[in-house]
């Protein structure tokens, strides 16, 4: 099973605290302002047998602040900046490679306001699980901002994803990216990070209330709730909080929702099982957030997961970010 090309068209808005720009996309019509974006994604094996995914494409500008409930690989072809919330980010060039944990929020921008091309591999928990994530010491906690100038893993890791491309994939690939994860997981112990964590540089109660809203991500959290597991203000944590991870508390746990509804579709789950183990009131709640953020239904979405990437037509519809205030 294979994920069809998803293509997108993009319309920017400046936020001018981080630079960056938020998207809202509109399904098969250009923006007004003529930027594409692109990005092909694709499961190049079922799921129960490799929890992977992998996307190729190209971007103007930038994207918003989101997360997977994957670990992210980031393989980039052109210069681009990596930010996590706080700080101007890091830079990532050809033959590096990026790692974002899951959950963790994050955005990519150009570098010099060029288009930017780039790779990705989204490793899900139970490929995650067989790596050795989350036993590693010293590398389970904080892996994001980790980048890696390993030439020989890159190259690995490079001809690994020309195979994943194929139409027929070998389940040795499987076999051999959890190598490739396994070297990569060993690399904090090998020399310092990249970037820090951001968590590692917030208040204490700032991190207990991201650490709050990951644990119960289908609940509804207040911000009184909220302000008490982290013993802060409600004012003061708004703003700690924003500014350690791009997102309000209530856009993070938004991200959180739709970032395990598309887990959950990418397994084959159906609609109504996806809504309340997301934590959406109903489907048409679940359906107005998704496509306010992605430009496209879960439902088609969901088809689109379904649909191998060699039948995948020219031009598909489009899917995307939109800016948090939607979320």
């Amino acid at each position: 099973m294979q994920l069809r090309v998803l293509e997108s068209s993009v319309v920017d808005t400046d936020v001018p605290r981080t630079g960056l720009k938020h998207f809202r996309l509109s399904i098969g019509e250009p923006s007004g302002a003529g930027v594409v974006h692109r990005m092909h994604f694709w499961r190049p094996l079922p799921w129960k047998v490799a929890d992977v995914l992998c996307g190729e494409g190209a971007a103007l500008t930038a994207t918003p602040f989101h997360a997977h409930e994957a670990m992210q690989l980031l393989l980039p072809m052109s210069p681009l900046t990596v930010s996590g919330g706080a700080g101007p980010g890091v830079v990532v060039y050809p033959g590096s490679i990026h790692l974002t944990s899951p959950l963790d929020v994050f955005a990519v921008r150009s570098l010099d306001g060029a288009p930017f091309r780039t790779r990705v591999i989204l490793i899900g928990p139970a490929l995650l699980a067989k790596a050795g994530y989350g036993r590693v010491p010293d590398a389970a906690p904080g892996l994001s901002g980790l980048v890696v100038n390993d030439t020989a893993v890159q190259a690995d890791l490079t001809c690994l994803f020309e195979e994943l491309r194929r139409p027929v994939v070998d389940l040795e690939c499987a076999s051999r990216l959890i190598a490739c994860l396994r070297r990569l997981l060993a690399e904090p112990l090998q020399q310092p990070r990249a970037l820090s964590d951001v968590a590692a540089r917030q208040p204490r109660g700032v991190v207990r209330a991201r650490d709050y809203l990951r644990e119960h991500v289908v609940n509804a959290v207040t911000l009184d709730e909220l302000a008490d597991v982290a013993a802060l203000s409600k004012f003061y944590l708004l703003r700690a909080f924003n500014r350690a991870f791009g997102l309000t508390p209530h856009a993070y746990q938004m991200q959180l929702r739709l970032a395990r509804a598309r887990r959950l579709l990418a397994e084959g789950r159906p609609l109504s099982f996806v809504t309340y183990d997301a934590g959406f009131a109903d489907q048409s709640h679940l359906t107005r957030r998704f496509a306010a953020f992605y430009g496209l239904t879960p439902a088609r979405f969901a088809r689109q997961l379904a649909t191998p990437l060699s039948q995948a037509p020219g031009r598909a519809a489009t899917a995307g970010w939109a800016s948090p205030s939607a979320a």
